[in-house]
């Protein structure tokens, strides 16, 4: 028998592990892959053989042996927000436990959907399966094109369908919205929200939770109280001024379609001399890390980012296994993460040199 260095010489192969643990070399792929119709106990052995002989898995061989890339693909839309850098850093990690590689498309185009440019680059590389997040499965070409290559797909944060995996936004929004109620606050505006009417029917969406929340506490909802944005830094801080410069009394909270909005409504806020909390509450959503790093720190929405993606690569995987297999919703709860730029509403809010009362 080879000995260890003669072997890591040549490379090892998943054939050397399973020769040294006496075991099959169906076994050793079930193993290494975290099957279940293997033993916690041959796992652990048989992991314990690879990372002595530091076996590392030959993607191209073992494709072409199984006819499969050990792709999974990905979208990403190029805008500031980090917490879709949050996510793909998530996924990234979590599919290369499961010996997977992830293929990365980029689009810059506002709605998320695909260009032509990207679409041809989905349908010249081949992927075992497709990670979707809400703006993909309203892009009518990927989903053709997926459907046409017989490529199984879970999507994530988007609407209640099968094959999907969830945050319930809305149930996060009207938490902002209760809490806010109990400190006293009744005038409301919920800014940088995307295609408001397209959503507003969404019982997944933010802006329908916004309106129920509303509803449910007895206040009248308008659209006017919704801003129409794409939750950028920029945005956030020039939808906020439009606000400022409207004649009226101001909203006692400013509730943001996300924390990068907030931050950008914040520096507005700030320069008009407007103080958080002590003039009006800001709320933001998702809880990017930096959140808790603003003056003062943000009050938000949590989202268990890593069950989430856990549960899509685990549901991706078990897809491209079983391409015809069906999986009901799966739907997380947010959690209301309180902070110092909430607070309980004021008898008299000052904007500038113009004194404003409740």
């Amino acid at each position: 028998m080879d000995n260890i260095k003669s072997i890591q010489k040549r490379g090892v192969t998943i054939k050397d592990i399973a020769r040294i643990a006496g075991v099959s070399y169906s076994c050793v792929s079930h193993a290494l892959r975290d099957k279940k119709d293997i033993s916690q106990e041959t796992k652990d052995r048989i992991k314990k053989i690879a990372e002595e002989l530091n076996y590392q898995p030959n993607h191209i061989a073992r494709g072409l042996v199984l006819g499969k890339s050990f792709n999974i693909g990905i979208t990403v839309q190029l805008k500031e927000d980090p917490n879709n850098m949050e996510f793909l850093i998530g996924f990234l990690r979590e599919v290369e436990k499961a010996g997977y590689s992830l293929v990365i498309y980029t689009t810059t185009e506002p709605s998320g959907c695909l260009t032509e440019k990207e679409l041809k680059m989905i349908s010249r590389r081949m992927v075992d399966g497709f990670i979707m997040n809400e703006c993909n499965t309203q892009d009518k070409k990927l989903m053709e094109l997926l459907k046409e290559r017989k490529i199984p797909f879970i999507s994530y944060n988007g609407f209640y369908t099968k094959n999907s995996v969830t945050l319930d936004r809305a149930e996060g929004i009207k938490k902002v919205i209760n809490y806010l109620i109990k400190l006293g606050h009744r005038r409301f505006v919920y800014l940088c929200h995307p295609y408001k009417g397209f959503h507003i029917k969404n019982k997944a969406s933010k802006i329908y939770g916004f309106k129920k929340g509303i509803e449910e506490n007895g206040l009248t909802f308008s659209v006017d109280m919704v801003i129409e944005g794409w939750g950028t830094l920029e945005d956030g801080y020039d939808k906020t001024l439009q606000i400022l410069r409207k004649s009226g009394d101001l909203p006692t909270a400013f509730i943001y379609h996300n924390d990068l909005s907030a931050m950008g409504g914040m520096a507005a806020l700030a320069e008009n001399s407007i103080k958080i909390p002590e003039d009006v509450s800001v709320a933001g959503f998702d809880n990017i890390h930096i959140s808790r790093y603003t003056n003062p720190p943000l009050t938000t929405v949590g989202q268990p980012r890593e069950e989430i993606v856990k549960e899509v690569v685990k549901r991706i995987l078990e897809k491209i296994d079983n391409p015809e297999e069906e999986f009901p919703v799966k739907i997380f709860i947010p959690e209301l993460i309180i902070r110092r730029s909430t607070g309980p509403v004021k008898t008299k809010i000052y904007k500038g040199r113009k004194k404003r009362y409740v």
